[in-house]
């Protein structure tokens, strides 16, 4: 029980949160002498035997290099075995920019550090195992703080090393939004002021006034000392420099073009001025090796390029021009836009994109059509490409979405949202094969609900969706007419495919009261209604919806009944929903839309039920369920038609 509750919490985490995970492998530690004060403070600061508070902090401007001195910490305590846990968080990756995976990861990694805990872990997980997916502040307490209370309880001398493991987490203003980076700082002060965590606990984030205000209100009082780097002081500049004529001399020896080097190459001035261009920043000197090294130029040439960019003047004025004069080196740059314009709104909770389309769009094929190994080696510098596309700094994706900074490189969020967001329709209708209708169908209700609310006329979403019905017109699946953005098409196969799922569930759990309804079966139906020149909708359903419930429209329990009965006849029963039934409510949202839209004159014009023809359409509907054999099934609705003759 205790290895399968454990395995559950594996496939909870953040894999490539891990300080040596594959998707961290170009994010290398510190080179050889290089920060090395700064090292030195921070672990003398572990090592002391003195009373100290539990935290300390690395501040410092994106691209100084606070990840490397992170992961030069986590290295060092990792080989002598006492790294307890780590999280490195990255802006471009969705599996560790919020929040999500925080603790899950903090904790496994903490139990397999100190196998003593794995126990009462396990325990606490296989009791309920909904713990992995609660709330983080739930998630501190029940999955963290209380195993550590009770190994402490059971061990009374765990924790008197002292703080002789080390937590590290890295760029905390790479965690999504202000809410989640809260969240992060509110567990971190809960867990350092509670006095069974024995873990010495390293921070970083890059200067940033709200994250700044959240510490010193939430953490201050945890938080022992702090180095601040990117001050471009002789230190800085020297490991600069240091890093510099140690690559250097790395493509000299391996480079293939290494003979054509001039032997006094670079010179000390040209050094000098990528250090002074630098600013502090390893993220720049880093980026002009990437470029240099480039095994398919040559080397003398391409420094030669660096040292002839001529700069603007705002904070980032250098390492703009760096990018800029790699994307002017880009042939296909509307294809290169769009590709990495798709990654960053995807990467970005700002925006929303469909899980359909997450889930089922093949990117990867789509990326090879547009030949992205050939479009995107020019940048091999600053990302890298093999089986996914990997950024190496944020730096370089917050200047495409700049435009102040990237200009005509600018990648527009908005235009690639619309684009991924058209991709929705031609899923939504697509015949996928069986084995990816259950991604589809958990995803489905979500982004329908999503555009109820946000695709109103005259939105991005509205265009998106236009866009996305022209590239299915030819559909032989109901689709909206006159080629106007129409969300009923959506909700009405949203509710006819959960309705189909529902019953085939509950054929499993709930065999007395429910039976299959086959879904080819339903899709026949189309061709009966269409043969008797009826346009017929897709609510091939029954439910057993609550007495307080009211449907608006009469024409709809009419298609509801008219549907059973002809079911009844093919040989098809409906299935009875029960309202503990997980997609009930979903369902009834639906149902609740479908009512109002059928109702409401603006939309439908000359279609909608009026007034008058209530009664006639009711009569139809007795008539309808007097005719069938199956009338208890139909008594909720049996009093529902009686509500439009009172």
């Amino acid at each position: 029980m205790e290895s399968k509750a454990f395995d559950e919490l594996k496939k909870a985490i953040s894999h490539n949160a891990f300080h040596d995970s594959r998707a961290r492998s170009t994010s290398s530690g510190c080179q050889h002498g290089t920060r090395v004060d700064e090292i030195r403070v921070i672990v003398d600061w572990v090592e002391t035997e003195e009373i100290k508070k539990p935290a300390f902090v690395v501040i410092g401007p994106a691209g100084s290099g606070k990840t490397s001195l992170l992961t030069t910490i986590a290295q060092t305590y990792k080989s002598k075995n006492r790294y307890a846990a780590g999280f490195f968080f990255s802006g471009t990756d969705p599996d560790r920019n919020n929040d999500a995976y925080f603790m899950n990861t903090i904790t496994y990694q903490i139990s397999v550090a100190i196998p003593e805990l794995q126990p009462y872990l396990s325990r606490i997980i296989a009791a309920d195992s909904t713990i992995l997916y609660r709330s983080l502040d739930t998630q501190t307490m029940d999955l963290l703080l209380k195993p550590l209370r009770q190994l402490r309880s059971d061990f009374p001398n765990f924790s008197s090393n002292g703080h002789s493991f080390v937590i590290v987490i890295d760029a905390l203003d790479e965690c999504g939004k202000l809410d989640d980076q809260r969240r992060v700082i509110a567990a971190l002060a809960e867990v350092l002021s509670d006095g069974s965590f024995p873990f010495a606990c390293l921070l970083s984030t890059r200067f940033d006034a709200s994250i700044e205000r959240e510490m010193s209100t939430t953490l201050s009082a945890h938080i022992d000392d702090h180095v601040i780097l990117g001050k471009n002081g002789e230190s800085e500049q020297g490991d600069i420099r240091a890093y510099l004529y140690a690559s250097i001399d790395r493509i000299r020896d391996k480079h293939p073009f290494g003979e054509r080097i001039p032997p006094r190459w670079p010179t000390t001035s040209d050094v000098q001025t990528i250090v002074e261009k630098s600013g502090g920043q390893f993220i720049y000197a880093s980026t002009v090796i990437r470029y240099v090294e480039s095994t398919k130029h040559d080397p003398y040439k391409r420094l030669r390029d660096i040292l002839g960019i001529s700069p603007g003047g705002h904070p980032f004025a250098e390492l703009d021009a760096l990018y800029r004069v790699l994307m002017s080196s880009v042939e296909n740059l509307s294809a290169a836009i769009q590709i990495l314009g798709i990654l960053l709104v995807m990467s970005n909770p700002e925006f929303w994109t469909p899980s359909t389309v997450r889930f089922n769009f093949n990117f990867q094929e789509y990326f090879r059509s547009l030949d992205v190994k050939i479009v995107l080696a020019p940048l091999a510098s600053v990302l890298k490409y093999e089986d996914e596309i990997e950024f190496y700094h944020l730096s370089f994706t917050e200047f495409l979405l700049d435009h102040t900074r990237s200009g005509e490189y600018f990648v527009h969020p908005r235009t690639c949202q619309k684009w991924l967001v058209s991709q929705f329709v031609p899923i939504f209708y697509g015949d996928l094969p069986h084995d990816l209708r259950e991604p589809i169908r958990v995803s489905l209700s979500r982004d329908v609900h999503y555009l109820i609310k946000e695709a109103k006329p005259g939105t991005d979403l509205e265009q998106a969706i236009n866009d996305g019905l022209a590239l299915v017109a030819n559909h032989p699946k109901c689709l909206p007419s006159e080629g106007d953005f129409d969300i009923l098409p959506f909700v009405t196969y949203a509710f006819f495919d959960l309705l189909h799922f529902g019953s085939l569930l509950m054929c499993v759990f709930i065999p007395p009261i429910a039976l299959r309804v086959d879904l080819l079966a339903l899709q026949k139906m189309d061709d009966i209604f269409v043969q008797r020149g009826e346009r017929f909708l897709a609510l091939s359903i029954l439910i057993k919806l609550p007495a307080s419930f009211r449907i608006s429209n009469s024409f709809l329990l009419f298609e509801l009944c008219r549907t059973c009965v002809e079911l009844q006849n093919a040989g098809y029963l409906c299935p009875v929903l029960s309202e503990k039934f997980w997609m009930h409510q979903s369902l009834l949202f639906f149902m609740r839309y479908l009512a109002e839209y059928l109702d409401n004159q603006q939309r439908l014009g000359q279609k909608v039920l009026l007034p008058q023809d209530y009664l006639s359409a009711t009569l139809r509907c007795l008539w309808y369920l007097q005719s069938s054999s199956q009338q208890v099934l139909f008594l909720s609705f049996s009093s529902l038609s009686l509500m439009f003759l009172q």
